[in-house]
């Protein structure tokens, strides 16, 4: 007779697949990955569009190789996409993808061209298709990321409307192949590049206590991730020309966000981060900077943190922190007040590389004003107003005027 032992119930759920095709890798897969892609993951398309952002398409020689490597398919560039990605920018993408006949889109950056090329197909497919739901209806992209802030593995698409973010969201949004070459990373700004590195450790810690459903085929990516992120982070601020380590990164960061056919929010750090991003014009991974570590605390002490969320939380310390921690025999697990001390730990872990990675800052250098604070953490909360004290005094309070450690603020991240 079948039997379990004591403790939570056996593993049981779903994951769902996404449109994504292929995922090609490695540094200067750019002109034999996007030809091969194009032909074989998209059936031939012709006409290109690169959405992008000033500082790629002026500042660097990214765009240039980009052009180059689509040749006669290439058709325009349409790079004012802004931090947050404004939504004017994405009109006039569209205006431009009807006028040109664009039948691919490749965004190339970080999050707000990759997400403003998922809105753009949503927009024009509403104009067109509206009642088709079939994922060949929407105009396909290509997503070649700078950045380690994974907007390319998700159906939804943030940006900013009226000053508040906001966004859509459908199934056949995601980039239907990923190319992720190292090269082209090399004139990311060194801030950025560990920040949004900082974002994906966001998601891989927070997709180990999501709220909802807890997918124990992403839990063990989200470990994976965060054994990889911790020390290649360290890593790459010290040798940041390694391609080595900057390829190593970009597939741990794949890993953190895995592909998954989902909609909605991980934790209280991402919505205190959508809260904050847009309105005050914060960059995503300064967010997670900012909010990740008092966030794991948060969560840790959380009495309705679900167990099993907070048993994965807890895991996590063995794989960011191994020196020190062991591994938990995944058939005894912990007892809930061990975990919480774990998940408590995992904090202060974070809080360590945020201040090894000199990306430590505070609420006050952002210029965000104290009375503010109410509505940020209601917007957070979702309008639960005893989730939103809390949050208040026991985050943004603690963010306010000393954050996980001390250094630059605005003056010196980059977008």
């Amino acid at each position: 007779m079948a039997s379990t032992t004591s403790g939570p119930a056996p593993p049981k759920g779903v994951w769902r697949t996404t449109e994504l095709s292929s995922i090609r890798y490695g540094p200067g897969c750019l002109r034999e990955g996007l030809d091969a892609a194009l032909k074989e993951d998209l059936g031939g398309r012709k006409r290109a569009l690169i959405v992008t952002g000033k500082s790629l398409s002026t500042k660097t020689d990214v765009i240039k190789k980009v052009k180059e490597a689509l040749g006669e398919r290439y058709v325009a560039t349409l790079d004012d996409i802004g931090q947050h990605a404004p939504v004017d920018a994405i009109h006039r993408a569209v205006e431009l993808v009807k006028k040109e006949k664009i039948d691919v889109l490749i965004s190339v950056g970080g999050g707000s061209p990759i997400d403003s090329s998922k809105a753009v197909s949503f927009y024009i497919h509403e104009e067109q298709n509206k009642d088709n739901e079939d994922p060949n209806s929407f105009i396909p992209s290509i997503a070649i990321p700078t950045t380690l802030s994974v907007a390319e593995t998700t159906q939804n698409a943030g940006f900013t409307k009226d000053g508040k973010k906001t966004g859509v969201s459908h199934p056949a949004l995601v980039p239907r192949v990923l190319i992720l070459d190292a090269e082209l990373t090399l004139s990311t700004p060194e801030r950025l590049w560990l920040s949004s590195g900082m974002r994906a450790v966001d998601h891989a810690v927070e997709g180990l206590y999501r709220p909802g459903d807890f997918n124990w085929v992403l839990r063990n990516q989200n470990l994976g991730a965060l054994r990889e992120l911790f020390p290649l982070l360290r890593a790459s601020k010290a040798n940041p020309n390694d391609l080595r380590i900057r390829q190593k990164l970009q597939l741990a960061a794949t890993s953190s966000l895995f592909p998954e056919k989902r909609r909605g929010n991980l934790g209280i750090s991402h919505s205190l981060g959508h809260a904050l991003g847009s309105t005050y014009q914060i960059p995503h991974g300064i967010t997670s900077c900012l909010t990740l570590a008092h966030a794991i605390e948060y969560t840790a002490k959380l009495e309705t943190t679900p167990t099993e969320q907070l048993l994965s939380l807890a895991d996590a310390l063995a794989y960011i922190a191994p020196q020190t921690n062991r591994l938990t025999d995944p058939a005894h697990p912990i007892s809930i007040e061990e975990a919480r001390q774990k998940g408590v730990e995992v904090g202060v872990e974070v809080g360590k590389l945020v201040r090894d990675l000199g990306l430590s800052t505070t609420l006050d250098e952002w210029k965000v004003p104290h009375e503010d604070y109410e509505g940020i953490a209601s917007h957070a909360a979702g309008g639960d107003s005893a989730i939103a004290s809390r949050v208040q005094t026991q985050i943004l309070g603690r963010i306010s005027t000393k954050g996980p450690g001390t250094g630059a603020g605005p003056s010196s991240a980059s977008a």
